[in-house]
């Protein structure tokens, strides 16, 4: 339940700034019986990821020559009700259409024209053509600002409220005309790539590069309050469990505790304890973390059995080779 929760909160993220007008910058307008002149003040970001022509039109120089004022693009052929549902689904993740879409599904497939994965993929490659990108991220470790990562800040803010909070800051704001640069002090730029290739991607899973570097996604995951992100890289560390690390993921789950992993690490070391304890690795962990080694001999002797095998010698109900 709590995966489907982060998950959902993860992709919804956008349609929750669109909801709080975080800085919108581009109206859209109904063409059809729209008598009132309303419009809905969206993000040109999400129209140029979602599709080619608007991205054309926002490249355009008409609206380049408008840049100091929130342009309005009207959409002859919607009346209010549809664009309302066009809107919707722009900010959606694009898996399936909600009720309100249904009812004006005409409109939308001749509008879109266009497949899930490259509707799913279109803030990906915003990313890759730097399109109107305004903020920088640049990793603390081993880094210098060549090597920053440049950004936007509406992404950033869909998926985090962490940095929602940093960007709306007193000195960011002051710093508005130009682009900013934020340090994320703890990662080194590989695991700063992965990041941001994660933040634009829908979700669903890691990548492999993201895999890669899930010990560090998971710490930023944390703190940045992203419980999604978080939630993937916990499933791939336990999947990822064995002799060489397990003491590693057990201390990880620690800061800050995570029940799951602790769960699923202590387990593990508990049921190779005769194997894990014979090594130096343990030794070690033994000094830095006294009260948790406890807790683990004291569960590995509390075993009922004591049936013995030839192959390892260990107690065959917790042996990984009986």
């Amino acid at each position: 339940m709590a995966t489907q929760t982060n998950k959902q909160r993860f992709t919804d993220g956008l349609a929750k700034v669109l909801e709080e007008q975080w800085q919108v910058d581009v109206r859209l307008r109904a063409g059809v019986d729209n008598d009132d002149g309303s419009f809905i003040s969206v993000h040109k970001l999400i129209l140029a990821s979602r599709s080619e022509v608007f991205k054309m039109m926002l490249d355009s120089d008409d609206v380049k020559t408008e840049a100091k004022k929130m342009e309005t693009i009207t959409l002859s052929e919607m009346r209010n009700e549809e664009l309302k549902a066009f809107v919707e689904f722009m900010y959606s993740d694009g898996t399936m259409l909600s009720p309100k879409s249904n009812q004006h599904i005409l409109v939308i497939a001749m509008v879109t024209q266009t497949n899930q994965q490259k509707f799913s993929g279109g803030l990906a490659k915003v990313l890759e053509e730097q399109w109107q990108v305004d903020v920088r991220l640049k990793a603390g470790v081993d880094n210098d600002d060549v090597s920053a990562i440049s950004v936007h800040k509406l992404i950033l803010v869909s998926r985090s409220e962490v940095f929602k909070r940093m960007l709306e800051s007193a000195e960011v704001k002051t710093l508005a005309e130009q682009v900013e640069t934020v340090a994320l002090s703890e990662m080194k730029k590989e695991e700063l790539e992965a990041f941001v290739e994660f933040m634009y991607n829908d979700g669903t899973m890691l990548s492999p590069k993201s895999k890669q570097h899930v010990r560090s996604l998971y710490l930023a995951a944390d703190k940045y309050e992203i419980p999604h992100l978080r939630d993937l890289c916990r499933n791939e560390i336990i999947s990822s469990l064995d002799l060489s690390n397990a003491l590693d993921c057990l201390e990880l789950a620690q800061i800050p505790f995570d029940n799951d992993l602790h769960e699923a690490a202590f387990l593990f070391v508990k049921t190779n304890i005769y194997t894990i304890a014979s090594s130096e690795v343990f030794k070690l962990f033994v000094v830095s973390n006294p009260n948790l080694a406890w807790d683990i001999m004291k569960a590995s002797l509390s075993c009922p059995s004591h049936n013995f095998c030839g192959v390892c010698t260990s107690c065959s109900n917790y042996c990984n080779y009986c």
